[in-house]
């Protein structure tokens, strides 16, 4: 989440080197969320863990297909410009911080693998 944030800075910047840089944050970000959420729900589901993660695949598959998240932006940048890029980092924080809670270890004791 960390890299996600970041990069979402540095995209509100001018059009230069940190903008490669932003763009490599928001790759590594990008590929290293998913799997994570993966493990995380792996971890808390339990018995219902293929139900779950067959839920998260299908709502991020519909996600993707729908173009939701490209349609919101398109229709949110020109009152906002690049105020939406700090709210995207502002959520990023949010989810950051928030994690522990939604997903808490079974046994506090236990650090995940």
């Amino acid at each position: 989440m960390t890299c996600l944030m970041l990069s979402m800075l540095t995209l509100v910047l001018p059009a230069g080197p940190l903008t490669y840089t932003g763009a490599a944050l928001f790759a590594l970000g990008n590929g290293l969320s998913w799997p994570t959420f993966q493990a995380r729900v792996t971890e808390v589901a339990g018995d219902t863990q293929g139900t779950v993660q067959g839920a998260a695949t299908s709502a991020s598959s519909l996600a993707s297909i729908s173009g939701s998240g490209q349609v919101m932006g398109g229709v949110l940048y020109p009152a906002l410009q690049s105020g939406l890029f700090y709210i995207a980092s502002a959520l990023f924080v949010v989810v950051l911080v928030l994690t522990p809670v939604w997903f808490p270890c079974a046994d506090p004791h236990e650090a995940p693998l």
